[in-house]
């Protein structure tokens, strides 16, 4: 759904503060405040490498 939105905002000229006050403020929060994961749904998981080169970096980051 965000894609198809991005392209068609962007693609018809929108100015970036509209998108950021319609998107990252609004739809995006919105989404990440309600919606919670079902236990049908797929679960993501990082590959050990990724997790390794994360620690990593942010060993470095204190």
């Amino acid at each position: 759904m965000l894609r198809e939105f991005n392209g068609e905002f962007h693609g018809n000229g929108r100015p970036d503060e509209l998108y950021s006050k319609l998107i990252r403020n609004g739809a995006v929060m919105h989404m990440k405040n309600t919606c919670t994961a079902a236990a049908r749904d797929v679960k993501i998981r990082s590959p050990g490498w990724a997790v390794e080169a994360a620690a990593r970096m942010g060993s470095g980051a204190g």
